[in-house]
């Protein structure tokens, strides 16, 4: 396996910026990693708290305790400002996520020749 398709496949299956550490680009792969990492969590920070909610509302009554009556509320996207934050927020991540896969392919690339 050549060193672009190692760097390609680290970016793409294990995480952003894992290439370039293989890559010895360490101030790329602090970058990637550290706007990924801060994505991911502000992501799970929401799901977590739509998750509680769902609780309180199965606990009350509310919702029945049925798997799809439970996705569907957890995948409802709220009309207010933290909605569109989210939304900004996995954007943000996936085209981090995408020029990290390139700049990995284009590091390696440059490396092999």
């Amino acid at each position: 396996m050549t060193r672009t398709i190692k760097a390609v496949l680290l970016s793409t299956v294990i995480f952003p910026g894992a290439a370039h550490f293989y890559l010895k680009k360490y101030i790329s792969a602090v970058v990637f990693s550290v706007i990924a990492s801060v994505c991911s969590y502000l992501i799970i920070v929401n799901y977590v708290a739509r998750i509680l909610v769902l609780f309180e509302k199965i606990r009350v009554g509310e919702i029945a305790p049925e798997f799809l009556l439970m996705m569907q509320f957890i995948l409802k996207q709220p009309e207010n400002p933290a909605a569109r934050l989210s939304l900004y927020v996995w954007i943000v991540l996936i085209v981090c996520w995408l020029i990290a896969i390139a700049d990995s392919y284009r590091i390696a690339r440059k490396q092999e020749s």
